[in-house]
């Protein structure tokens, strides 16, 4: 089995809340020999499933994974105009292309047999994309693979809107990636035919971190344009010990990303560069 596919198998088994789940089991079974050694690790197990579900926490996480976009452009509608501008006034600094990384697909009901709908996130970068083009004039790659066999590629859905309801052109498709990097990387072939190395990136804020270090990685010069930040102001009142869903979303979310952070510093010490 390739490793993309174990990745999409094994990944949410290994993140919290499953990983500290099972934690909790293993320490019930430790408990039959070592009562109080496995007894805290499943108190302390089940503790942690619980604060995710906190905003408190979630906040906090998705805060750190955003805090390096905080300020850069104007809220709400964070378009980087004028980063794009001080850019342009540089010789040879400006941005040559709008690179829009796919999120996923869903089912449009029950009864369609094909995932042939954006989901959510995928939707939101493509409305993103089309804010910074109308006000850049850039030409848009739009990057993302098939999800399963006999599936149309995301990168597919999301030209076909764009170009479609929105009237926005797209360039180019890149329908081979299966992850972040293979975004970045089958994006940088595509581009390169043209003499683009320098884009602007666009995906959600908590995701921006990870796949504005990828891209780099692969010789691209970014101007990132983060959209969708998960995390807020400080708030001091009792809701946020309040659990909730979409707090323990934001939580697998940021702590995701955390975890992908980290391996791409590890990655070259298990001989992947």
């Amino acid at each position: 089995m390739q490793s993309i596919q174990l990745k999409t198998i094994l990944g949410p088994w290994l993140l919290p809340p499953y990983s500290l789940l099972l934690l909790a089991l293993l320490g019930l079974l430790v408990a039959r020999r070592l009562r109080r050694t496995g007894l805290w690790i499943t108190v302390l197990s089940l503790l942690a499933t619980m604060a995710l579900g906190l905003p408190v926490v979630a906040d906090s996480l998705a805060g750190w994974v955003e805090k390096p976009y905080l300020g850069l452009d104007t809220a709400p509608d964070r378009l980087p105009d004028r980063r794009i501008d001080a850019a342009r006034r540089q010789p040879g600094q400006a941005p040559q292309a709008i690179v829009v990384l796919s999120a996923g697909s869903r089912y449009a009901g029950a009864d369609n047999h094909t995932m042939n709908a954006l989901d959510s996130a995928s939707l939101e970068r493509v409305l993103h994309a089309r804010r910074v083009a109308r006000r850049t004039g850039l030409p848009i790659l739009v990057t993302g693979g098939v999800p399963a066999p006999g599936e149309p590629a995301f990168a597919d859905l999301m030209a076909e809107r764009l170009s479609g309801e929105l009237s926005q052109p797209v360039r180019w498709r890149e329908i081979r990636a299966r992850d972040t990097i293979e975004n970045a990387r089958y994006s940088r072939e595509i581009l390169a035919r043209q003499g683009i190395e320098r884009i602007v990136l666009v995906t959600h804020a908590l995701h921006m971190r990870r796949a504005e270090a990828i891209f780099r990685a692969e010789g691209f010069t970014v101007i990132p344009a983060p959209h969708d930040f998960q995390s807020g102001p400080p708030r001091r009142n009792v809701f946020v010990f309040s659990p909730s869903m979409l707090a323990m979303t934001t939580s697998w979310s940021a702590l995701r990303e955390i975890v992908g952070l980290a391996w791409l510093r590890l990655r070259p010490w298990f001989g992947n560069p």
